[in-house]
């Protein structure tokens, strides 16, 4: 009975630990956003969520408010050039898809109206990819995260679709029933479970 009884005790205390860790990480992560005034700040609070939740899962233990703010610094730059590269790109692909939308009475525009969305959609499913590869493989260049996160989401395809459909669920779903949630799981629930989904993965690959 003693044993049952530690057994159901230390489940709980670790899902009570696990709370707590997504909670602050989440409050913080919302902070790093509004002192970089939204623009400058979510990319590097975005990604800093990635590492300190994967560190997290590697079971290491470490201060959460001084860790994300160190990190959180050393991310500011390099996060933000990454992701305002991924929006470029986005507003680069919807603006041509409108442009072939416009006039669809040659085939030129259906070929490039077919190839453009082909791109919008690799381009979504790579948004999920970059903050995994910028979190495991730190010493990539921008290039090389912008490559590899290509590769992972051609070759990975039904890791790159089981990411976008886990975001969408939580932010299509669960944040809209539940928006009392945002201040406390907003950043973190669905990076845990990427990271999961995605952790698995590439403990195969590497």
């Amino acid at each position: 009975m003693d044993r049952l009884l530690s057994k159901h005790h230390s489940k709980f205390t670790w899902l009570m630990d696990w709370i707590y860790v997504l909670v602050i990480i989440n409050l913080l992560a919302i902070a790093g956003t509004v002192i970089g005034l939204g623009v400058f700040g979510f990319f590097p609070a975005w990604m800093t969520s990635h590492q300190l939740i994967k560190r997290r899962l590697n079971q290491e233990d470490f201060p959460l408010v001084k860790t994300f703010i160190s990190t959180y610094k050393t991310y500011v730059i390099k996060a933000n050039i990454l992701g305002y590269i991924m929006v470029i790109l986005g507003i680069i692909i919807a603006l041509s898809w409108f442009y072939y939308l416009d006039d669809l009475q040659t085939t030129w525009h259906w070929v490039g109206l077919i190839g453009v969305g082909f791109l919008g959609i690799i381009l979504i499913f790579m948004i999920g990819i970059v903050p995994i590869s910028y979190v495991y493989f730190p010493k990539f260049s921008i290039g090389e995260h912008l490559r590899f996160t290509l590769l992972m989401t051609m070759g990975m395809p039904m890791l790159a679709i089981t990411i976008f459909l886990n975001s969408l669920f939580f932010y299509g779903v669960v944040m809209v029933r539940f928006i009392t949630i945002f201040p406390f799981l907003s950043f973190t629930l669905p990076v845990l479970v990427n990271l999961l989904f995605a952790r698995k993965k590439l403990l195969k690959l590497f």
